[in-house]
C-alpha cells in the first residue's frame, strides 16, 4: 500500500510525502528525495499511514512498528 500527503514546511517549501508498507517513508523536496527508514526512528520498514500536525507542520507515520514523529 502506498499513502501520499503534500504540506509546506515551515521555511515555505513545498513538500511531497509517501508512506509504504515495504518501503518505509520519503519525502521530496527543493527537487530531491530524502528516505526514511528505522535508522531515522521508524519502528520497522512499515509506513502505511501519514499525517502532518501542529503549526509546524510535524509528521507522523504509523505502520507496524506503531506511530513515530519524523523530523523535518
Amino acid at each position: 500500500a502506498l499513502t501520499a500527503g503534500a504540506t509546506r514546511s515551515a521555511d515555505g517549501v513545498d513538500e511531497l510525502w509517501l508512506a509504504s508498507s515495504s518501503g518505509g517513508a520519503a519525502r521530496f523536496r527543493g527537487g530531491q528525495w530524502r528516505v526514511f527508514g528505522t535508522a531515522d526512528g521508524l519502528g520497522s520498514s512499515s509506513a502505511e499511514h501519514i499525517a502532518f500536525g501542529g503549526d509546524d507542520g510535524t509528521v507522523f507515520i504509523a505502520g507496524m512498528g506503531g506511530v513515530f514523529r519524523l523530523p523535518r
